[in-house]
């Protein structure tokens, strides 16, 4: 698939065009190379399937850390649910649009599937009324298709654990693609704390011993909270009730840090973009000069300087 020129066969949100950060699947791959290991799979050969695109690089990305079986393609999801030809996968993981619905209709689907997954959303999912729902599902059996009975009788699996959130110890920034830099988006965004939304049914003890008995190098920046009342209070979202706020010159200090943070950050990004410029200028001006010299040349095929030297010579009679 090639990278995304900002053309959808969908209706698509300006707003929602922003890949996913280099440093978030990073902070995933170790997990999902043990999720992987308890599916019976290697990071080679488990089937991730991201079903959202927006610029393509997930795949890249997730290549990177040895993950090379990645489904993101240009495509409509949603048409993909209504024809019932979504890829087969093992493992569901995306970083999916915020605006509108899609948050809902994501964890719909993976609920519907009962199949591992990990979203990348908004510290506010967790809040919203729809969110229970990915709980409803968590006890259900591996392979479980959203069936509301099975052999003609109700089935209710009850309620399950919360998913886990593999929490970073500084928010991500999202990069919008290149072909949005040039719009009102600018080149990056990043309103609000996310995080992920990890969903592991069977093996949710599995994966949480597993990362309790990692070292203090993988964890110093990241935290697993086995629920939402674990969340630490500076990623709670703001119409959560057990968030604490802190005092009004503690709140100033942190948006001033958030903000330097932030400032730094984009002042390496524009830096990095102004040297890619400067170098694609001077490549551009070299390019001019010489189409110039070979202009002058065809105009003048003989030196001016040679001229005075040449004389004409008389016919040569060859009889």
């Amino acid at each position: 698939e090639e990278a995304g020129d900002g053309s959808f066969p969908y209706e698509a949100d300006p707003s929602d065009h922003a890949e996913t950060p280099e440093e978030a699947y990073g902070d995933v791959a170790p997990l999902l190379e043990r999720l992987a290991k308890a599916l019976g799979k290697t990071k080679e050969t488990v089937r991730i399937y991201d079903p959202y695109y927006c610029d393509g690089g997930v795949i890249k990305r997730l290549r990177k850390y040895g993950f090379l079986q990645v489904y993101n393609r240009r495509e409509d999801f949603y048409e993909k649910i209504a024809s019932n030809s979504t890829p087969e996968f093992d493992i569901l993981l995306t970083n999916p649009p915020y605006s509108g619905e899609h948050p809902a209709k994501i964890i719909d689907f993976c609920c519907s599937k009962g199949k591992p997954w990990l979203l990348l959303v908004p510290n506010w999912v967790y809040t919203k009324d729809y969110y229970p729902w990915c709980m409803v599902t968590a006890g259900a059996p591996q392979g479980y298709t959203g069936a509301k009975s099975v052999n003609g009788k109700q089935v209710n699996w009850g309620l399950g654990p919360e998913p886990l959130y593999l929490v970073p110890q500084h928010k991500y920034t999202y990069w919008t693609p290149p072909w949005m830099h040039a719009t009102r988006f600018g080149i990056s965004t990043s309103p609000f704390p996310s995080f992920w939304f990890i969903q592991c049914g069977k093996f949710r003890g599995e994966i949480s011993k597993w990362f309790n008995e990692l070292g203090p190098k993988h964890k110093a920046h990241l935290q697993l909270a086995k629920d939402s009342a674990s969340l630490p209070n500076e990623v709670r979202a703001a119409f959560d009730p057990h968030k604490k706020r802190k005092n009004p010159r503690a709140r100033k200090a942190e948006r001033e840090k958030k903000a330097s943070s932030h400032a730094e950050t984009l002042d390496k990004r524009n830096t990095l973009r102004e040297s890619r410029e400067e170098l694609a200028a001077r490549s551009s001006k070299k390019k001019d000069k010489k189409k110039m010299r070979i202009k002058s040349f065809e105009k003048e095929p003989f030196p001016k300087k040679f001229a005075s030297t040449v004389t004409a010579s008389a016919p040569i009679d060859i009889d």
